[in-house]
């Protein structure tokens, strides 16, 4: 099983349409703070 972390609804949508089991996971990393 794959661990989203992520609530994008199009990633979902492409695991979803592969058939690969996944659990989607929200992120608590603040991607503007690694952002140069």
């Amino acid at each position: 099983m794959l661990i989203l972390a992520s609530q994008s609804a199009s990633r979902k949508a492409m695991l979803q349409d592969a058939g690969v089991p996944f659990e989607a996971r929200g992120s608590d990393v603040d991607e503007g703070a690694i952002k140069r």
